[in-house]
């Protein structure tokens, strides 16, 4: 990107933008910080039903942590060939984006499924109904993401790279990657530190 394009960036109206998801990224912040206190409180709370113990799969758990993780690094190839102008690698990268995600909602999905037909639903507990209600929050920020990557995948096709799109994809970036981090927080202080 040259020094103009940069400065543009700064200080234009995509640097409004940007500072504004910035901004909704932060308040996103705040409601996973409340619900991951909340899990804290309540993760004890089984009322002699089942625990953490008993229903997580670490293997599984890794195996989704993978699977976003990995979206992540498309991600990353993907903007690397917008910056590039290489418009056929960018859409190709951003679709191994969507599939990472899209597998890892339907991963998720099999589990809440596996669980709730196990008996285990979020009625069950005040643990059950904390873990249903912050992994099913991070869940549907997922799903927000593939209907965000498959608009913006029509937009690249008929707009090409511009700023517009520039500042469209560095938006979803930020979204992709907190969700990353987000998740990063959930397979740990769920469970691994459930599994201990």
């Amino acid at each position: 990107m040259s020094s103009q394009a940069l400065n543009h960036d700064h200080h234009g109206p995509n640097a409004k933008v940007i500072f504004g998801f910035w901004m909704f990224i932060l308040s996103d912040c705040i409601m996973f910080a409340t619900l991951f206190a909340s899990y804290v409180v309540l993760k004890d709370a089984t009322f002699g039903g089942v625990g953490i113990k008993d229903i997580m799969n670490l293997h599984f758990e890794l195996l989704l942590s993978i699977v976003l993780l990995v979206g992540s690094l498309t991600y990353g190839f993907s903007s690397l060939a917008f910056d590039q102008g290489k418009k056929g690698a960018m859409v190709i990268w951003l679709l191994a984006t969507f599939a990472a995600a899209l597998a890892f909602v339907l991963l998720e999905q099999h589990q809440f499924a596996a669980l709730i037909a196990a008996g285990h639903d979020w009625k069950g507990s005040a643990f059950l109904s904390i873990f249903f209600t912050l992994l099913g929050v991070h869940w549907i920020h997922v799903i927000v993401s593939i209907a965000w990557m498959a608009i913006l995948l029509i937009q690249f096709m008929t707009h090409g790279l511009n700023d517009v799109m520039r500042t469209r994809l560095t938006c979803l970036g930020m979204f992709v990657n907190f969700l990353n981090i987000i998740w990063i927080f959930i397979f740990t202080m769920v469970y691994l530190m459930g599994a201990i």
